[in-house]
């Protein structure tokens, strides 16, 4: 019922912002006079008379004429147009007035709008191209595990140190991590040619926007990866060390995050949900967990914006498109630790791990500046 009110108002001011220049007083006045003029020329007949005797004084006398400016003396005209001014006055000034009156009467909603940001924090288009490049990787049994060179136990000077080095090690539980190739190969695997996604929603009206929540839908295909790893890529190691593991832990557990990200997915779609509840007229929010999205073809994502104030849900649509570069990767760049590291960088999201770690060090100087 609102909402059809709400529209009919809607209607009503649009015509009266047509009809209702900023001259508008001016024009009711002119129109007025004009038929007020009218009206006691039809009575007077003062121009009728002064225009006859010019007439028949330079060129003679006309009963056409005559007839002519008698038929003119209907006051009729006059009315219509006086009548006309002052219920165009009336329209535009009191129907204004009643339109102000209603729309302050029906309940105001919330003016809502989600917007992705990706991995840097940034607004994306509607239509947009995810940054870095896809990878070629090589066979995973084509991959060797990592192994460093064996130390020379018989050295006349540093065979004992080499030794000693092995014990400790052995004792402390560490040993060589014999996947690290085949890890640094996941990481480009699923990183490389793909785009992290935050969600942010803005509430631009002068109201309590509640129970305000998100959710987005992807629809699967092959080729099509949507996770939540986390903000950066792991950093695959080159020594495992089992001693932690068995010494028992017992972590502090971490309060649950009610704004948290959800997501679910079934044979047909991506679901990801995002609960912000109440929001504040005039500010906005951003997830503090973001996706990964990596696609192989052209993907509609969309969007849709529910409130308890609105009276249906908002619906909006991102087209994403996938990287257009395919980089082949060999054996050597993944065994030699500083071609992997350049690699990597410049395929995921374009330098991204740079740009995170020399954000985190300019933070750490803010904080010590303090």
């Amino acid at each position: 019922m609102h909402e059809q009110a709400s529209k009919w108002v809607d209607l009503l001011e649009k015509v009266i912002k047509i009809i209702r220049p900023k001259a508008y007083n001016s024009i009711a006045r002119w129109v007025i006079g004009v038929g007020l003029l009218q009206i006691a020329e039809s009575q007077a007949k003062i121009a009728h008379a002064f225009v006859i005797a010019l007439f028949e004084e330079y060129v003679g006398k006309s009963e056409i004429l005559r007839s002519f400016l008698g038929a003119t003396s209907d006051p009729t005209t006059g009315l219509i147009l006086v009548l006309g001014g002052l219920g165009y006055h009336l329209i535009v000034t009191l129907g204004k007035d009643y339109i102000d009156t209603r729309k302050a009467e029906l309940p105001k909603s919330p003016l809502l709008s989600c917007l992705l940001l990706n991995g840097d924090k940034e607004e994306l288009e509607t239509i947009f191209t995810i940054r870095g490049s896809r990878v070629n990787l090589p066979n995973r049994d084509d991959i060797p595990d990592y192994k460093e060179k064996e130390p020379d136990y018989e050295h006349p000077i540093f065979g004992n140190v080499h030794r000693m080095a092995a014990m400790h090690n052995s004792i402390l539980g560490k040993r060589k991590n014999t996947e690290l190739f085949r890890e640094r190969a996941k990481v480009l695997s699923e990183w490389a040619g793909a785009e992290l996604l935050y969600l942010n929603i803005t509430n631009d009206s002068s109201v309590l926007a509640s129970g305000v929540s998100i959710k987005l839908q992807i629809p699967r295909h092959k080729g099509l990866s949507v996770s939540m790893p986390g903000q950066i890529p792991d950093t695959p190691k080159e020594e495992i060390d089992d001693f932690n593991h068995l010494i028992p832990h017992y972590p502090t557990p971490k309060p649950i995050d009610l704004k948290a990200i959800s997501l679910d997915a079934d044979s047909c779609f991506y679901h990801i949900s995002w609960s912000v509840s109440k929001m504040q007229a005039q500010t906005e929010e951003t997830s503090t967990d973001c996706i990964l999205l990596k696609t192989a073809k052209t993907v509609e994502i969309e969007c849709t914006i529910f409130c308890d104030e609105l009276p249906e849900p908002i619906t909006a649509k991102y087209i994403v498109h996938p990287t257009l570069e395919t980089v082949d990767i060999n054996v050597e760049q993944l065994i030699d630790k500083d071609s992997y590291n350049k690699i990597s960088d410049k395929l995921i999201m374009n330098g991204y791990e740079t740009r995170v770690f020399k954000s985190w060090c300019e933070q750490y100087e803010m904080d010590e500046a303090r």
